[in-house]
């Protein structure tokens, strides 16, 4: 008896996913071709979708930080401000080393499977906040501390 165009759609579906589960060193090069392709017809649809997906992700982390406020001042108008700040310094050797969280993808990922492992490592501060924080801690590329007290234009 002949098959409905559903089930012959349903048994191809079927035939194609064991087929990239069986060959996936071809199917990679197959997917990763018209991915290319794609992306090259649609540059700014693909520009806009992975911005959207950036913005997504960094709020997910912000919120498994603490919440979009800031760990200081409490400034939370606006996300955009906000600034993922390590609380010892040392954001240069996190992400010099080869497992370093740099990657929001990554340690976003990590913050999940680690609840509690970030505790005393990771916060969230506001830019102004934060950029204070580097200063008065000599944590810049320069190394040395800039005090409240200190006016414009002095060294």
């Amino acid at each position: 008896m002949p098959k409905s165009i559903e089930e012959k759609r349903a048994a191809k579906a079927a035939y194609q996913r064991e087929w990239t589960k069986r060959n996936p060193e071809k199917w990679q090069a197959i997917a990763n071709k018209a991915r290319k392709k794609w992306r090259a017809t649609n540059f700014e649809r693909d520009c806009e979708i992975n911005r959207s997906l950036r913005y997504i992700v960094r709020r997910e982390v912000l919120d498994l930080l603490g919440g979009q406020k800031c760990a200081h001042c409490g400034y939370d108008a606006d996300w955009r401000a906000l600034q993922i700040d390590h609380i010892h310094g040392g954001g240069s050797k996190d992400s010099k080393t080869s497992g370093g969280n740099t990657n929001l993808w990554a340690m976003r990922n990590w913050l999940k499977k680690n609840p509690d492992g970030w505790q005393g490592t990771y916060q969230v501060l506001c830019a102004n906040c934060n950029r204070i924080k580097v200063f008065e801690n000599g944590e810049h590329s320069a190394g040395y501390t800039v005090s409240k007290r200190m006016e414009i234009g002095e060294r």
